[in-house]
């Protein structure tokens, strides 16, 4: 099945490759994509991962976000969205915030903050701040 994803988010699938390697055998991303910016106070909910048969499974991240009091979009650092990644996929192993969830998650976040750093990332401040 081949792995649909918004053109945004394209960045990521070099992770996405790292992070696969680390979910129980079997799993599946078959989608991963941006969800629409609601205009709304806040962060909210940033990030949702979606299953039928708990093989495949669909991840829709939100890249920017609405600061409070503000109507401009603010986008989210790429640690910040290396986070949701990680967290999202951890949900491959289990659905509920469990021990063995937020293990698998800080893994997987370990993971792609080595990759991410060995490709010389600074900081969220000089990456927002551009």
């Amino acid at each position: 099945m081949k792995l649909k994803y918004s053109k945004n988010l394209e960045w990521l699938l070099p992770y996405l490759e790292v992070g696969l390697g680390m979910i129980p055998e079997g799993k599946k991303v078959t989608r991963l994509q941006t969800w629409q910016l609601k205009q709304r106070a806040g962060k909210g909910v940033q990030a949702a991962i979606f299953t039928n048969d708990y093989k495949t499974y669909r991840i829709y991240l939100h890249s920017m976000y609405h600061p409070r009091g503000e109507a401009k979009a603010q986008r989210f650092s790429k640690i910040d969205i290396l986070g949701l990644l990680a967290h999202e996929l951890a949900h491959t192993l289990d659905l509920m915030h469990s021990p063995e969830h937020k293990m698998l998650e800080g893994k997987i976040l370990r993971t792609f903050m080595i990759k991410l750093k060995k490709e010389g990332y600074e900081n969220e401040e000089t990456e927002l701040a551009s």
